[in-house]
C-alpha cells in the first residue's frame, strides 16, 4: 500500500499533508494508473461528500503558508 493523494502532493503544497486528501492506495492504482482518479473521486464523494471533494479540487492552487 502507498499513500495516495487525491490532489497530487506535487500539485498542491496546501493539501500535501491534509489527512482527508491522503488514503491508502495500491501501487497499481497510485503509480500504474496515475492515481486512478475516476475511482478515487467516487470514493472521495462517498466518504466526504461532493462539496468537500470539489473544494479540494478548486483550492488545489492555494499556497501553504508556514
Amino acid at each position: 500500500m502507498q499513500a495516495g493523494h487525491y490532489i497530487a502532493s506535487g500539485q498542491s503544497s496546501f493539501h500535501r499533508d491534509n489527512e482527508k486528501n491522503i488514503h491508502s492506495e495500491c501501487y497499481a492504482c497510485n503509480v500504474g494508473k496515475h492515481g486512478n482518479i475516476l475511482e478515487y473521486r467516487a470514493f472521495m464523494i462517498k466518504k466526504y461528500g461532493l462539496d468537500y471533494t470539489e473544494w479540494l479540487y478548486e483550492s488545489r492552487n492555494e499556497v501553504a503558508h508556514l
